[in-house]
């Protein structure tokens, strides 16, 4: 899982970088730039992040179910304590 965060964290700098990029350009002088731009993050999300993605997809929900389930018996076993 770590892996898979770690991936999506990169693309989601990437993209945030040529959005950078993207908002310095001027259409339509700068639309092949801004095709090169688009088509990369394109290209990056569905190579990278689509893998990724599916990976977590499948196991966020048990790690949910898994913190729920420990943070209610953690709760039950604090009020005993007390």
């Amino acid at each position: 899982m770590a892996n898979n965060l770690g991936a999506l964290e990169e693309v989601s700098f990437e993209h945030l970088r040529i959005l950078r990029e993207i908002k310095k350009c001027r259409f339509p002088r700068d639309s092949d730039k801004l095709l090169t731009f688009l088509v990369h993050i394109q290209v990056n999300w569905l190579s990278v992040a689509h893998n990724d993605l599916d990976e977590l997809r499948e196991f966020l929900p048990k790690l949910m179910k898994y913190v729920r389930v420990a943070r209610k018996s953690g709760s039950k076993s604090r009020r005993r304590t007390r």
